[in-house]
């Protein structure tokens, strides 16, 4: 009986389809191909981290000046200045960080996020609905859900 058995089974049925030695092969592969992306995604990541600190040195300094002006001018309440240089600070560094972005991913196009085509959520939640929540709130529109 177990000869009927092993005379009609293939050649290479009691041999594992997988080794350990294809699965070492396969990672270091992995692990090369990885590496080999990163180091040419190396200078885009580079220049995108030095456009972000140019926008954030910008965004500081600018923060600066419209406290210093405001306190030497003093036409508007020393509060007030500072909550509108902050403010500005911030939208500066927002901006940089869209601005690295697109150095970093040639694809990113800052005008998706507000449409709402750029999404990060998982496949599975999004529906027309979830795919154009920010649109939707820009534009003004009510929100059907």
């Amino acid at each position: 009986m177990i000869f009927l058995l092993t005379s009609w089974q293939p050649d290479r049925v009691n041999e594992p389809p997988f080794t350990i030695n294809d699965a070492l092969i396969l990672f270091w592969r992995t692990v090369r191909d990885f590496m080999k992306g990163m180091v040419e995604r190396l200078p885009y990541l580079l220049v995108g981290v030095f456009v972000f600190i140019l926008f954030w040195i910008a965004g500081r300094l600018l923060q600066r000046v419209i406290t210093n002006l405001t306190k030497r001018t003093h036409g508007i309440d020393d509060m007030l200045a500072n909550l509108a240089s902050r403010i500005i600070n911030t939208f500066i560094t927002i901006f940089g960080v869209l601005a690295a972005c697109v150095v970093i991913f040639p694809s990113f196009k800052p005008g998706d996020i507000i449409a709402g085509r750029l999404c990060f959520r998982p496949v599975w939640h999004i529906n027309n609905a979830n795919a154009l929540f920010l649109g939707r709130i820009a534009s003004g529109k009510r929100i059907k859900g």
